[in-house]
Parts: structure tokens; sequence; C-alpha cells
């Protein structure tokens, strides 16, 4: 599986960040046998000089002996500059191929040296594995060589460079881009990082032991680096206070280590719990020691993990924050008066009303408040939403 070859990559990276192109095939071998194989048999018997080289050389071995080319199987790549292996990637570049290496699709590889003597491949390491299982013995580079300068201010400058060539593109995740950004911020630019999101948001995960990639596999991996950043936002647009949006993010990811200790963690489910808290202020009940109770409760029922609320909350209409937070209050409303925190439902179907006015019709809202044992499917003659709807019999 993929994210079981990413969740090595992280482990082994702990011990030694640099990987040769043996690694990474060896571990695809490891991992997902079967599209390994199919790959191996796709490049199986093709030109092992790949094509299209031609253009710069008269023959292979000039081409070899040329000064911008690299033997294939000495590239390296260091992850505490670069990204993981996506084998999918590298299988997706192979499949469209046919197993075919072309020089000039392919380009120049490009390689940064440093002092130490140590390299990295910093960008098109995908590429370097078709070029080595392929059987291609040499590759074109691109040199970046760094002059008087420590290893880890080498590692920025290639972060840097990688970010700026592929943070925007679908090569590269949001995580990624996420913890690329912030490493170089807090290098290049101290000031802009004084104020930044994602800095911000990096330094709550740093106190509570989390990351967006799982690149440090002690950590708790947060799951929707996007969602959290609008859930700053909206903690800011609600507090006007920046130290303040900070605090109540942090309180809410804390609660999520504390309930759900060692699980992924829920983006949109925070995000949920946020518009749940900010639109429902007024409610003096509903306050996080109250909702970090109501989580605990449930895990011995219908919602032992994080991830049961989001399934459920999908019957509803869509995976949203408005349509999980609409079921996360009607369930903690109903779960205050039957547990006898409170005489009362604290929220009535008003209020409900009221505050997810701008979300969803309000025949859908009432019927989420309706206790029944049957749905039936209803569609909203104004707006044409569709929905499953509660009725009593």
């Amino acid at each position: 599986m993929t994210q079981a070859a990413i969740d090595i990559q992280y482990q082994e990276a702990e011990i030694n960040p640099y990987r040769t192109p043996q690694d990474d095939i060896d571990l695809w071998k490891k991992t997902d046998p079967k599209k390994y194989n199919i790959a191996m048999e796709l490049v199986k018997d093709k030109n092992p000089t790949g094509v299209n080289w031609n253009s710069v050389a008269d023959n292979w071995q000039e081409f070899c002996d040329r000064d911008d080319t690299v033997a294939t199987s000495n590239m390296i790549k260091d992850l505490r500059a670069q990204r993981v292996t996506i084998h999918e990637n590298l299988f997706d570049m192979i499949v469209r191929s046919g197993g075919v290496f072309d020089h000039a699709q392919a380009s120049v590889i490009d390689v940064a040296y440093r002092e130490d003597g140590s390299s990295n491949v910093w960008d098109h390491w995908h590429t370097t594995l078709f070029a080595y299982m392929a059987g291609v013995s040499h590759l074109r580079i691109s040199k970046l060589v760094h002059i008087q300068k420590t290893l880890e201010d080498c590692r920025a400058e290639e972060r840097s460079k990688f970010e700026g060539r592929n943070v925007f593109s679908l090569k590269t995740s949001s995580a990624q881009a996420h913890e690329f950004k912030v490493k170089r911020l807090k290098k290049e630019d101290p000031k802009k990082a004084s104020y930044d999101a994602d800095v911000a948001i990096d330094k709550i995960f740093q106190k509570l032991n989390l990351t967006t990639t799982g690149s440090k596999t002690s950590y708790t991996k947060v799951d929707g680096i996007a969602k959290i950043k609008e859930t700053r936002k909206m903690w800011q647009k609600h507090l006007k206070d920046n130290k303040k949006a900070d605090t109540q993010v942090e309180l809410i990811l804390k609660m999520w280590t504390e309930v759900f200790p060692k699980e992924k963690i829920d983006a949109t489910l925070t995000e949920a719990v946020s518009f749940s808290l900010i639109n429902f202020c007024h409610v003096e009940k509903l306050q996080l020691p109250m909702l970090k109770l109501f989580f605990t409760a449930q895990k011995s029922g219908d919602f032992p993990k994080m991830s049961s609320y989001g399934k459920e909350a999908i019957k509803l209409k869509h995976k949203s924050k408005e349509s999980l937070a609409l079921f996360l209050v009607y369930k903690w409303n109903d779960w205050m008066f039957n547990s006898g925190q409170t005489p009362k439902r604290p929220i009535t179907i008003k209020q409900a009303q009221a505050a997810f006015a701008d979300s969803f019709p309000k025949e859908f809202i009432s019927s989420v408040w309706v206790q029944v044992n049957q749905t039936v499917d209803v569609t909203c003659s104004t707006c044409g939403s569709t929905w499953e709807e509660k009725i009593k019999i």
C-alpha cells in the first residue's frame, strides 16, 4: 500500500535521511508487489539506453562521458530536503510511457552538491527511479553547487527551490507544501513568519506533537491542513484576535489528542466543532469541557473512533463542516438531556434553525431534531436539495 511505503520512508529517515534508487525500488517491491511486477514487465526488454538521447551525443558512451551526465545508480535523495516517494506516481509514469524511458521528455534531473560531500536530487526523483528501473545507466543533470554553506542552509535552499517549482502543482500535497513553507519562512523571512498562518499553526502542532505528513513518526497525524487553516480563520473572524484564535484551535486539537489518542485527527470534525461553538456561543453549556465529556461518552457506543462521526454525517447531506456541525449539535443536545446533565435540552429547534439558516432548508433542520424510527427521501421545492427526512410513525 502507498501509505505503508510513505510511513516506512519517514521511519527510516529518522535514522538516515539519504535514499538511493535501489532503496525505493526495494520498498515498492515489498509494499506493493502487484504494481511493482506490472511495472517491471513494462520496462523489461526495452531499450536500456532509453530513447531520444542522441540529440546531445553521437553514441551512448559519448553521452555517458559528458560533464552533465551522472550514473543513475549514484544519485541520492535527502528526505530532509525532498518529499517522500509516491510509488503510485511512479507507476503512472511508467504505464503512460509504455515502459520506454524518453530522455527528451524527462529533460534534466536537478541535483544539488554540498560541501560536506552529500548530494540531493531536489526535483525529478520519480523520473530518476523510472530510468533506474528501465536500466538506463546515465542521466543528464542540472547542477546546483553550494559554496560556503552549512548543511542546513543547503537543505533550506533546496526546499525553497522545490517549493517554488512544485507547491502549486498536483505533484505536491497541501501537507507537504505546508511543511516546506514553514521551514522556508523560518529560515529566510523571520519577519513574515511572525504573522504567517502556516507558521502559527505549526507552533500549535509542535506544542501538541502533531504532524501533517507523518514525517515525525512519533507524532499524531492531522488530516487536512487546509481545513485547519480555515478553522483558524473562523476563530479570527469571531474573536478579532489572532492569539485568542490560536488558543481556541490549540484547545480543540488538544481535546482530540486526549479523547482519541494516537488516532488521525479529522480536520473536518475540527471545523464542525468550531462552527458549533461559534454559532451557539450564547448556549452556556456548549463549551469544550462539556464537549469533551460528550465525545468520551460516545466512545462506548456508536462512535468509538473519531472517523465514525464523519461517516454518520454523510448520511445527512455531505461531509462539510455545516452538515457535521448540525449532526454534532443534535447528538450533543440529546445527550445532555438523556445523560442527566441538564433537566431539558439546551438548544431549541428555533435556535438550530437560526444557526443553520444559511446552510440548509428549514425543513431539513427540523427533520434532524425529530425523534423517529423511519426516514423518507424529500426534495426541497425551493432549492432542489434532497435529504433523508425523519418522520414519526
